[in-house]
Parts: structure tokens; C-alpha cells; sequence
């Protein structure tokens, strides 16, 4: 195979590394048509012309970049990046440690095949990798499900509340069969939303986040002040997506159980409208954005598929803190916030329920007047103590009011800062345990005798439980009682198996760790890289 078998050793190379996958039938018949005896220079010219696209073409599909087609279907918003972004996407890709090692093993096989048929070893090895693969996967599995999730998500604290245990639907052999499964009983799951028989004394605030997870504040080895204020806080809560558009849809439709990623863009159901369900029980919803919407059609994913089909209040005056990559302008959280509370406090008293979603962490902004070459990896950590600085003082602002108000905290994904062998930091294209276990926190705002520390739902938990929290308290008003246990409100919240998916990919979690639903739809064990 001449050069072609240093092809085969970097790939190999790269599998037990888990930087790539590997397909066996396909890498065989690669090295087939490279071993065909050429018996003459037609022969000989026609492989070299085939073999080079077959080879780059296989390298990706053996790859964990998205399918072409995916690819593609992105362009647009592609070719909105810019060219500073993009070169810092490419440097991202380039690990110096990674080709030092290759470059060395193919320097020890270039002196070996001086003396031994390296074809030979080369076509063995490709036989062998499947089976080194899984070994290589046990080994490192313990370690990989220590990583996948916080400690404190697997087991309940002291002062969690109780929850019922419930079946799995990947207890048997067949994931694609239990994934179906789960989604048919996930679709027979409601919140209801009846009219409480006063009206609700109090606002809801949903400040939706993009791009933190708790795997995002570990790497940070950030502890805010801002988790520790709220009044109930989900350790371990499944935002089911790792793109700004589908995790928004899920969590405005949170009133029902999870869809599969190709329903988001079906209809929306009226009962499965959070939003619908506040405005049922007397709140006027709004909405707030600190962009644009327009990159990847959020603003429409928001109005069209979440439901929530109202005119954005727009920035209000607010200070331009940062530059989106393609140069639109992202608002401070803090001013725009800020501005609109004090617009809402002038308005009549009736209950408003505020949709605010923010970007301010998400990967290739840059400061307004810094330089467009400013590593948007460097200043994730800045972003983020200003972020949760500013929610913090817009918390604080909200306490000096006297008005009542329910502030949720929820990020869409996490901003895959660490980054790993499977994905570069900053991609998300499979939605690992890493980037959808996110932070989520409630604060009730002006309530009398708040918990002293915040009561933690360990227990996995998604969008029908945030859900039902807020139903239970518009249907139950804790502002109109003398006392709250807040122990009552968060018993026996729905439980919702961890299953995240994007629209090629998916992964569940089984008893053994998780499985990855690859796009040709084969399962393999997912070990998260190093």
C-alpha cells in the first residue's frame, strides 16, 4: 500500500485515542482496492485518482464531525461567521500533541518497514481494532461515567426532596426500540395549567441562558454566589439539546413531555405551551432578547415552533457590551434587564410572565471595541462572572422593589469549553451529558421565610418538572399564604430519563453508562474523550 499505510497508522492511532470512530467494512475495502495489483500505468494512475477523495472521504465519516448533509444545511449561517472566527475554529482543531505522537509512529513504522511487510501489519491491525476498541472502552469507561455527570447529581443530598423511582426504557437490548418507547410515553405526559381562583400576585422571569453547563463551571472551578441564592436549585436537570433553537422550543413547550428532535418543527399543541398555560392562569406573557434573534432563525423557533408568538420588546436603550461573530450587537444583561424592570414597575399591577434569553456566553463574541482576533475562549471566564454578576444585581434590584416576582434559571447547553478528543471546544454537535446537564435554579423573589439553603431535586429532571413546579405555584399562590414549605411544592416533580438529541444524533443513559445513536442510526458505547 506504500504511503497509504501511514494513512491507516495515523487512523488507527487516532481510534484508540478516540479522536475518531472507525468502520471496519468500509476501512477494508479501502485497503483492498489499495492492495489490487496495478499491472500497468493506466491502472496505476486511475487508483491514485480515486484512492486520494476515497481516502479524505472515509477519514470523515470515520470522524465525530456532522454528516455533509448537515453541514450544508448550515451554510448560510456558515458563511455569516467571521473571518477571525472561523480562523480561531480551525486553530481550535490543530492538538501539536497529537501529531508530535503520530508523526512519531509513523517514523518508528517507516524504519520497521525496512525490514518487515508493513502491508501485513496494517491490514491485521484493521481487522484487530474492533476488538481493541472495546477493550480499550472498558477500561476507561469508570472513569468517563465519574466525568459525564457532577457527583452531586447521582446522589440525593441529605435535604433533597424525595422522589419516586421509575423504570427504564433502556433496560433491554434494543436502545432504538426504547427510545421509541420513551418518546410514546413522553407524549401522554401534561402539566396542567388550570385558572387559580385569584389571580397570581406575582411576575415569572425566565432568564434563559446559552451555553452553560455544569461541566462548564467545573472546568471554571466556579462556585457562584448567584446558585447558592436560589430557593430551589436541580442538580441534575436535562436540557436535551445542545443548539439554541430546539432548547428553546423544549422549554416553551415544557408543559408536556420530551419530543423527539423532529417533532420540535411540527405544530406546536396549545396544552403544551408554557407560556400558553401562564397566560391561562392570568399572566400577560413578554418577551426580551439581548441579540437579534435572527442567527439560525431563533427569534422564529421562539414564536413559530415554541408557541410564544408575540413582538420581542427590543433593546430598550441598553448598552452594547459585546459583538456577536457575525459582528450583530449583544446588549448587557444587567442595563436591559434593569431597564425593563423598571418600565414593568410603572405599569399596572397585573401579572406578567417574561421570556429573556441572552447570549452573552456564547462562543466567538467579542468585547465591543476589542480586537476582532480576541479568543473568544479567553474571555469565556469574564463572561461569565459578568453574566452571573449582572443576574446577581438584577436579583438584588428586584428584593430592594418589595414587588414578588419568580426568577427561573435555565440555560439552553452548555458552551463545551473543555472541550475533548470527540469535539474541539465550543462544538456541540453531539449533545453529551457535558453540555445538556445544566444548572437550574428557582428564586421566589419577596416570599417570607425563604429556605436558608436551596432544596436540591438530584433526581433526573427536564422541562415537565420546571413545569409543574410553576403550575403549582400559580394554582397555589406561596405569596398568599401566612407560611411556605417550599418541601411541599417540589415533592414527587416529575422524573424524565436523561435522552438528548440534536437531528443526527442522540444519547441515552442506560445502567451500564450512555449510548450514542450515531447519524447512520448504529448504537455504540459513548466513553466521553479526554
Amino acid at each position: 500500500m506504500g504511503i497509504w499505510n501511514y494513512y491507516f497508522i495515523a487512523k488507527l492511532a487516532l481510534f484508540l485515542g478516540k479522536y475518531i470512530g472507525f468502520h471496519l467494512w468500509e476501512n477494508l475495502a479501502f485497503a483492498a482496492l489499495l492492495l489490487l495489483p496495478a499491472k500497468n500505468a493506466w491502472a496505476r494512475w486511475l487508483r491514485r485518482l480515486t484512492a486520494l477523495p476515497a481516502g479524505v472521504a472515509l477519514l470523515y465519516y470515520d470522524s465525530w464531525l456532522p454528516p455533509i448533509s448537515r453541514v450544508m444545511s448550515q451554510a448560510a449561517n456558515l458563511e455569516s461567521f467571521s473571518g477571525a472566527y472561523l480562523l480561531e475554529l480551525l486553530g481550535r482543531f490543530v492538538n501539536l500533541q497529537v501529531l508530535a505522537a503520530i508523526a512519531g509512529l509513523c517514523l518508528a513504522a517507516a524504519l520497521l518497514g525496512r525490514r518487515l511487510r508493513l502491508s501485513s501489519f496494517v491490514v491485521v491491525a484493521i481487522v484487530a481494532m474492533p476488538t481493541l476498541g472495546k477493550l480499550n472502552d472498558a477500561s476507561s469507561t469508570a472513569a468517563a461515567m465519574t466525568a459525564a455527570a457532577p457527583a452531586q447529581c447521582d446522589k440525593p443530598d441529605a435535604g433533597a426532596a424525595a422522589q419516586s423511582p421509575m423504570a427504564s426504557h433502556f433496560d433491554g437490548g434494543d436502545l432504538s426500540a426504547g427510545l421509541q418507547s420513551f418518546y410514546n410515553d413522553e407524549s401522554k405526559r401534561r402539566v396542567a395549567f388550570a385558572k387559580p381562583a385569584a389571580t397570581p400576585s406575582f411576575d415569572v422571569i425566565v432568564l434563559h441562558i446559552c451555553s452553560l453547563a455544569w461541566d462548564d463551571l467545573a472546568y471554571l472551578n466556579d462556585d457562584p454566589k448567584l446558585l447558592k441564592r436560589f430557593d430551589v436549585l436541580f442538580k441534575n436537570f436535562n436540557s436535551a439539546a445542545s443548539y439554541s433553537g430546539p432548547a428553546a422550543i423544549r422549554l416553551l413547550r415544557g408543559a408536556c413531555g420530551q419530543q423527539a428532535h423532529k417533532g420540535l418543527y411540527q405544530p406546536p399543541q396549545s396544552q403544551c405551551g408554557l407560556f400558553q398555560g401562564l397566560a391561562a392562569a392570568g399572566l400577560e406573557p413578554s418577551l426580551l432578547l439581548n441579540h437579534d434573534g435572527h442567527f439560525g432563525d431563533f427569534l422564529k423557533d421562539v414564536q413559530q415552533s415554541g408557541g410564544l408568538n408575540i413582538a420581542p420588546l427590543g433593546p430598550l436603550g441598553a448598552a452594547v457590551h459585546q459583538r456577536s461573530f457575525d459582528d450583530t450587537p449583544i446588549y448587557d444583561d444587567y442595563d436591559l434587564l434593569n431597564r425593563w424592570w423598571q418600565k414593568r414597575q410603572s405599569q399596572p399591577a397585573a401579572p406578567q410572565a417574561l421570556y429573556y434569553n441572552t447570549i452573552s456566553l456564547h462562543d466567538g463574541n467579542r468585547l465591543a471595541g476589542g480586537k476582532a482576533v480576541t479568543n473568544s475562549l479567553e474571555t469565556f471566564r469574564p463572561r461569565v462572572d459578568k453574566l452571573l454578576g449582572d443576574l446577581d444585581r438584577f436579583v438584588t434590584e428586584l428584593e430592594k422593589s418589595g414587588r414578588q416576582a419568580v426568577v427561573v434559571f435555565v440555560p439552553e447547553h452548555g458552551a463545551a469549553i473543555r472541550g475533548d478528543a470527540i469535539q474541539i471546544s465550543g462544538m456541540r454537535e453531539i449533545p453529551s451529558p457535558q453540555i445538556t446537564l445544566v444548572p437550574v435554579g428557582v428564586k421566589f423573589v419577596g416570599m417570607k421565610q425563604p429556605p436558608a439553603s436551596p432544596l436540591q431535586i438530584t433526581q433526573p429532571s427536564s422541562y415537565l418538572a420546571l413545569s409543574e413546579l410553576l403550575s403549582r405555584s400559580v394554582n397555589q399562590d406561596p405569596y398568599a399564604l401566612p407560611s411556605v414549605d417550599l418541601a411541599g411544592y417540589v415533592k414527587d416533580l416529575p422524573i424524565t430519563e436523561f435522552v438528548a438529541e440534536n437531528e443526527e444524533t442522540a444519547i441515552v443513559r442506560t445502567r451500564a453508562g450512555y449510548s450514542m445513536r450515531t447519524p447512520d442510526g448504529a448504537w455504540m458505547d459513548f466513553v466521553q474523550g479526554k
